[in-house]
């Protein structure tokens, strides 16, 4: 015999390896398929589908060693190791990506035997890898049809494994899938072996310096197969762990539903005895759980049912009647208070174990009767209503059909007497009356309505009148019948005309952000716009520029001429700010004769004065209303953000307090921006006002005095008592520290009325003493208007016997009010008392000549700043005028001011009756007026230093 004939030697098998092969096979397979079914719930899928493959390679790998074991081959063998671990390679990467598709997801027809053909192909392959690495003295051929068997058995079985196991219907399935993947994959390795053919030969070349003899591969083997158990008691763990966390969890969501749940819920055993009791059940019986578990369920029953209560549950036990124990009926609870009430009852019965439960789901038909009977009445009076309301109703099918109805009255709102189209047009028709701008709406929600996304339809919008014109009509409609999948098939609805009230709703909502005076924005639409304004030019990295603009002598017109033509000029004003202004800028009006505008998107206060210019050149023109040219100036005060200030507060009050400054300047429509000494100088004042508040509680006020002289005596013929604040830190401080923020502030009128009292009972002192002397008061304007100031009038009176009479110095402004109720209340106070008047700083004002005439004056003042001009012709001439004026109205002059002799001496050339000033005598406190009066000595006009002193 050559080295190349062969010697067959068929060899044997042991059965008790052959068995224990199959049984490592079927449990690596099921093992595997546990491991790989889990990857389809998303978590951990890599980590998976890696383990299974693993474990089913270890266990295809341990299966085909203990197999060869079993086989004991007529020649000794042994194993490269090569191509041993190539094997094992071959079936753990095909295995891999099989288990990853069957694990998908989403699968299709081809997905499933795509992963067994590639999950048995692997199997093939690990065996005849392993196979080629066997090393003996013999060489080994196989038979065709059996090789092709044996990888077909794999293929086959490998692919309705994996269906049978990934279809996870039942656990049972998951069995029988890994018993026929084992099967499969013995079978592969047994009809494998019977197709090789071993002959013998007398030379056999190495292959391989690295063989493993075949008792160590068996060991190897039959430790795989122990890991192979392992992994599956320790999965098996893994999984009762899962199982019961599971459980629990299910457990804490029941408990959260079912007490959250709106309807009580009670849970019984099989006696009747209440095991768990929800919060809607407390709720609604009135027993907390405490109370409730462990008793009767028969507590919630009304008495009548009670007792009769435990036959039932017997006769249900013997017979099963469900309907003897209440499921499905309409019963009555009893509530703790005794009260009872309908309940619609549902019961669920269940097993736990051996124990049987009940679990009733009650829902209290209290409210729902009610609303029943609700329902009724407003079905009544819905069906009255359309009839008086104009509706119009509509009904068709859909897809629309020939069964169409459209009211007399939905044809009407649209201007025609019936549909103008025939049914198959109509719907055309329809979209077409829609404006343009409300079509995609009403497509959207009519859509929606009709797939069952929603389950009305309702919507607002303009539809297309036969004449052309627009109306607005409110569509209702909901659907009468559905199919089963929710879309609409038959529709009912109503349409209604809302142009009414749409009108009304407009004009609503532009009152509400418009004067309706001059249709500007009103203070809240000026504060939104202000602040969009703000955040677009924080955004733009530009500034904004807000100017207060307040009108001058607007209170003189509206008094004098009537509100009428006061609201004439106020429209005139505000259409004439538009128009001064930028098209992106907004004008408003805040209120009385305030109006503001904001000046958006500019780059610094150099694009501002243009518009300011603009703005004052628009208000300096007359303005003719009702025939009459007026022309009432205003002031302007700018402010710019945020360059004066970074919040909209801030930059309002800086703009107010530019506005206050440009006020106190003497030109008409005065323009002033923010400076940084405005804030310094408000905040002055507001210190000021602290101070004097407290001043007035403090009792730290004083009077000094003056004397009136008449001239052509010397003679002291009035005092006029001024008002002095003896500072605890500034010392003795003038009226014109203090005297504007107490007007500002409201502080004048308790100032006003301590100077009142305070003169009054200097004047019953100074008689007392035996000095008969008139003392004079100035009044301010804020006094006079005062609805209290006649009791403190009275109550100053109170202290002398006014003998002689109080004396109240008035500005001219009054004048201008004449005609006001509060100015005819003062005239009418003071002449009913006996006061006399005199118009203080004559010659300022505007007043008119008739009211002086008219008005119980007895004494004119002329201001100081005409006596400080005398020697100038104009001024000199003036003073005559007014003293030559006041004696034609029999008034009595007097100059105040009077500090050189040559002023004195000119007012007594004209005929001045009396004078006031420094030249006869500064103001003095009360010592030294009462050492005037004592000496009784007729003033000359000498100068100060030709004079003793006082």
């Amino acid at each position: 015999m050559n080295s190349h004939e062969f010697v067959t030697s068929p060899g044997s098998f042991n059965g008790f390896l052959v068995c224990a092969s199959v049984i490592i096979a079927i449990a690596g397979a099921y093992a595997a398929l546990d491991l790989a079914s889990r990857a389809r719930a998303g978590t951990y899928r890599f980590a998976w589908i890696t383990a299974a493959a693993l474990v089913f390679a270890a266990g295809v790998w341990s299966m085909h060693f203990v197999g060869m074991l079993a086989y004991q081959a007529p020649v000794p063998v042994s194993y490269d190791v090569t191509l041993t671990l190539v094997s094992l390679l071959a079936v753990l990467a095909a295995s891999w990506c099989g288990f990853s598709l069957a694990a998908r997801r989403s699968t299709r027809w081809w997905t499933i035997p795509a992963a067994g053909t590639i999950t048995g192909a692997g199997v093939g392959a690990m065996h005849y890898i392993g196979m080629a690495g066997m090393e003996m003295p013999a060489e080994m051929s196989y038979d065709p049809g059996l090789l092709a068997v044996s990888v077909l058995c794999a293929l086959a079985t490998s692919t309705l494994a994996l269906w049978l196991a990934f279809r996870q219907l039942s656990i049972v399935q998951g069995v029988v899938g890994a018993v026929v993947l084992g099967a499969g994959v013995a079978g592969l390795h047994y009809i494998g072996m019977a197709a090789a053919h071993i002959g013998a030969v007398h030379e056999v070349p190495v292959r391989s310096a690295i063989a493993v003899p075949g008792s160590l591969l068996a060991l190897a083997a039959t430790l795989g197969a122990v890991g192979i158990f392992l992994w599956i008691i320790v999965g098996s763990l893994l999984e009762r762990w899962r199982a019961v966390q599971s459980i629990a969890r299910e457990q804490a969501r029941y408990q959260s539903i079912v007490d959250t749940a709106v309807d009580p819920i009670i849970v019984t055993d099989r006696e009747g005895c209440i095991v768990s009791f929800n919060s809607a059940a407390e709720r609604t019986f009135g027993y907390t759980a405490a109370e409730a578990v462990g008793s009767n369920v028969s507590m919630l029953m009304p008495d009548m049912h009670r007792a009769a209560h435990d036959g039932y549950l017997a006769r249900y036990h013997r017979t099963g009647e469900r309907r003897v124990i209440g499921i499905g009926r309409e019963v009555e609870g009893r509530r703790r208070d005794g009260t009872t009430f309908p309940v619609e009852l549902a019961v669920a019965e269940w097993w736990s174990g051996r124990q049987r439960f009940y679990t009733g789901i009650l829902r209290d038909r209290t409210e729902r009767e009610e609303a029943e009977r609700a329902l009724r009445r407003s079905e009544q009076r819905l069906s009255m209503a359309i009839e008086a309301s104009g509706g119009g109703v509509f009904e068709y099918r859909e897809p629309l059909t020939e069964e169409v109805y459209v009211s007399p009255r939905a044809c009407e709102i649209l201007g025609y007497t019936e549909v103008p189209v025939a049914t198959t047009e109509l719907e055309h028709w329809f979209r077409e009356q829609i404006h343009p701008e409300d079509l995609a709406a009403w497509q959207q929600s009519y859509d929606a309505f009709l797939s069952g996304q929603q389950p009305g339809h309702e919507i607002d919008m303009r539809m297309k009148h036969r004449d052309g014109h627009w109306v607005w009509a409110r569509v209702l409609t909901h659907a009468v019948e559905r199919d089963p999948l929710g879309a609409v098939r038959q529709v009912s609805g109503m349409i209604f005309d809302i142009t009414a009230r749409k009108e009304a709703e407009q004009t609503v909502r532009h009152l509400a952000f418009h004067d309706p005076l001059t249709e500007l924005p009103n203070r809240t639409l000026f504060s939104t716009r202000l602040s969009e304004a703000l955040s677009q030019a924080q955004r733009d990295g530009t500034h904004v520029a807000l100017v207060m603009v307040d009108l001058d002598r607007f209170k003189f017109v509206n008094d004098t001429l009537g509100h009428m033509v006061g609201d004439e000029l106020l429209k005139v004003v505000g259409a004439r700010i538009s128009g001064a202004i930028r098209g992106r800028d907004t004008a408003a009006r805040l209120g009385g004769d305030e109006f503001a505008v904001i000046l958006a998107n500019i780059r610094s206060r150099c694009d501002v004065e243009p518009i300011a210019r603009r703005l004052r050149a628009a208000l300096v023109r007359p303005a003719m209303i009702v025939d009459h040219p007026i022309n009432v100036g205003a002031s302007f005060g700018i402010a710019t953000f945020p360059d004066d200030a970074g919040e909209m507060s801030d930059l309002v009050r800086c703009a107010d307090l530019a506005l206050y400054k440009a006020k106190e300047q003497a030109s008409d429509s005065r323009l002033c921006f923010f400076e940084e000494e405005l804030a310094t100088a408000a905040t002055g004042r507001a210190r000021v006002e602290t101070e004097l508040r407290r001043a007035i509680e403090r009792n730290e006020l004083r009077l000094h005095y003056q004397p009136q002289v008449e001239i052509a005596t010397g003679r002291i013929r009035a005092i006029e008592a001024l008002v002095r604040w003896d500072h605890p830190e500034k010392g003795l401080m003038l009226p014109g520290a203090f005297i504007p923020v107490a007007e500002t502030s409201g502080l004048i009128r308790p100032l006003g009325s301590w100077i009142l009292q305070e003169a009054c009972r200097q004047q019953a002192r100074w008689k007392a003493q035996g000095h008969l002397i008139r003392i004079a008061v100035n009044v301010s304007p804020a006094e006079v208007n005062a609805e209290d100031f006649a009791s403190v009038l009275d109550g100053a009176l109170s202290q002398s016997d006014a003998s002689p009479p109080l004396e109240l110095e008035i500005t001219e402004g009054l004048l201008m009010d004449f005609d006001s109720p509060s100015v005819q209340h003062f005239l009418q106070t003071v002449g009913s008392r006996n006061i006399s008047l005199a118009i203080d700083d004559f010659g300022k004002g505007f007043s008119s000549l008739s009211y002086l005439a008219r008005l119980p004056i007895s004494k004119i003042k002329i201001d100081r700043s005409f006596v400080s001009r005398i020697g100038r012709r104009d001024d000199d001439t003036l003073i005559e005028a007014i003293v030559d004026l006041g004696h034609r109205l029999g008034k009595r002059v007097v100059a105040e001011g009077v500090e050189t002799e040559a002023q004195y001496d000119h007012l007594k050339r004209v005929g001045c009756d009396d004078v006031q000033g420094y030249l006869l005598c500064p103001p003095v406190d009360e010592a030294a007026m009462i050492s005037l009066l004592a000496r009784n000595a007729p003033f000359d006009a000498a100068p100060p230093a030709r004079r003793s002193a006082v």
